[in-house]
C-alpha cells in the first residue's frame, strides 16, 4: 500500500472517530477536555488530508499548514488530559501559542526560503513528541484516581507515539533517500500505520474513561441519594423509614437464631420547653449534644435512629433484658452528666427510656415498639430522667 493511500484511510478513519466524539460530546453527560479531545481528532485529520495533497498542492500547504496542525492536535490533546483530571487552567497559555507560533515561522522559512527538510522533521518530531511525552504525564494521575488500566494504556501509547516520531527523525538521518513524505520505507510504513492505530485506540480509550468516570460519579450519587433516603437530615442517623427495615431485620435475626434483643425508645426531656425558650437552633443542638453522648455508649452491632421529633431507637441485638435496663441507665446518667451550654448557659439535659426486651407475642417490629412506647410514657408520667 503507497503511503497517499494510508493518509486517505487514516484520514476517514479520523473523520468517523472526530464525527463519533462529536455526538457523544453533544448528546452525553462529558467532563472537562473532552471537547479538546475531540479538536485533537478534528486536528489530525486536517493534518493527514493535507499530508495526501503532498505534490498536489503548494508545499506551504502540505508541509507548514499540515504540520502546524499537527502540533495544534498535540497541544488540544494535552490541554485535554490536563482538564479531564481537574486542572482549572492551561498553565502557561502563552508559552503554548507562541510554540504553534514559532514552529509555523520555523516551518514557512525552512520551506519556502532556505528548503531544509531534515530541519522541518527535528523541529516538529521533537515539539509533537514532547507533547505527546507530556501527556503520558498527565494520564498518569487517572491511575491515581481509580482508573489504573485504561490510564496507563493511553500513556503506553502516547510514549510508543513519541519514540515512532524520533525513530522515524532517526532513519531520515541515517538514511537521506527516505526524507521524501511519499516515499514507502519500511519505516515510515510502520510509522503511519502505527499512528492510525493509535488513533483508534487512543480515542476508544478515551471514550472509555469518559463513560466509567461517568458512571462511578452516578454510583457515587445514587449511594448519596439512598443515604439521604434512609438518613435522618439533622443528625445523620437512620430516619422511621430506614428504622422500620433494620428492626424487622434485627427481630428476624433474634428469632432465628433464639437469641435474646432489646428495644430502647429514648425521649428527650423538655425539648419543647427548650425550642420555645430559645428557639429550634438551641433545640438542635440539644438533639445532636444527646445523640453524641448516646453513640459514645454503644457496641459496634447496636443500631440507633431517630424516630422522629425528640424520640429515638435504640436496638441492642443478643441482650437480655436486665441487661438492657442496665445499658439504659448508663445512657441516661452519661446524658445528665454531659454539660449543654447555649448563649453563654448551661443548662442540664435529661432523657427518658423504656425498655422492651423482644416476646414471641410481637408479631412484627411495631408491636415491639409499642411495648416500648408504652414504657418510655410510664417513665415520662413517674417524673421523666427515669428507665422503665
Amino acid at each position: 500500500m503507497d503511503l497517499r493511500t494510508l493518509f486517505i484511510i487514516t484520514v476517514l478513519i479520523n473523520i468517523i472517530i472526530a464525527f463519533i466524539m462529536a455526538i457523544y460530546w453533544r448528546t452525553q453527560k462529558t467532563y472537562a477536555g473532552f471537547g479538546y479531545w475531540t479538536l485533537a481528532n478534528v486536528a489530525m485529520t486536517i493534518t493527514f488530508s493535507l499530508f495526501a495533497m503532498k505534490g498536489i498542492a503548494p508545499e506551504f500547504v502540505t508541509v507548514v499548514i499540515a504540520n502546524t496542525s499537527a502540533i495544534t492536535g498535540s497541544i488540544c490533546r494535552y490541554a485535554g488530559v490536563r482538564f479531564f483530571w481537574g486542572a482549572e487552567s492551561l498553565t502557561h497559555t502563552r508559552f503554548h501559542q507562541a510554540v504553534v507560533l514559532s514552529c509555523a515561522l520555523f516551518l514557512t522559512y525552512f520551506t519556502c526560503i532556505d528548503e531544509n527538510v531534515m530541519y522541518r522533521q527535528i523541529a516538529v518530531s521533537s515539539v509533537i513528541s514532547g507533547y505527546f511525552l507530556a501527556t503520558a504525564r498527565q494520564m498518569l494521575k487517572g491511575a491515581s484516581a481509580g482508573y489504573p488500566y485504561e490510564a496507563w494504556t493511553v500513556t503506553l501509547l502516547n510514549i510508543v507515539y513519541a519514540i515512532l516520531m524520533m525513530g522515524r527523525v532517526l532513519e531520515w538521518y541515517l538514511y537521506p533517500e527516505s526524507r521524501h513524505l511519499l516515499i514507502a520505507s519500511s519505516m515510515s510504513t510502520l510509522y503511519f500505520s502505527s499512528i492510525l492505530l493509535l488513533e483508534v485506540a487512543n480515542a476508544l480509550l478515551f471514550l472509555m474513561l469518559n463513560s466509567q468516570r461517568l458512571a462511578k460519579n452516578l454510583l457515587r450519587v445514587q449511594s448519596e441519594l439512598e443515604k439521604l433516603a434512609s438518613s435522618d437530615m439533622l443528625t445523620g442517623l437512620y430516619n422511621r423509614r430506614k428504622l422500620e427495615e433494620v428492626c424487622t431485620a434485627a427481630r428476624t435475626h433474634a428469632r432465628v437464631h433464639n437469641r435474646p434483643s432489646a428495644l430502647l425508645l429514648i425521649d428527650l426531656d423538655h425539648l419543647k420547653q427548650m425550642n420555645d425558650t430559645f428557639g429550634h437552633p438551641a433545640g438542635d443542638a440539644l438533639i445532636n449534644t444527646v445523640v453524641k453522648t448516646v453513640r459514645a455508649q454503644l457496641r459496634d452491632q447496636d443500631i440507633l435512629g431517630r424516630l422522629g421529633g425528640d424520640e429515638f431507637v435504640v436496638v441492642l441485638p443478643a441482650t437480655p433484658e436486665d441487661a438492657a435496663k442496665a445499658f439504659a441507665d448508663r445512657i441516661r446518667q452519661a446524658v445528665q452528666s454531659q454539660p449543654f451550654r447555649w448563649d453563654d448557659q448551661e443548662m442540664a439535659m435529661s432523657i427518658s427510656v423504656g425498655v422492651a426486651a423482644l416476646s414471641d407475642a410481637d408479631c412484627n417490629w411495631q408491636d415491639w415498639l409499642k411495648r416500648a412506647d408504652n414504657n418510655l410514657y410510664q417513665a415520662k408520667k413517674g417524673g421523666r430522667n427515669q428507665i422503665v
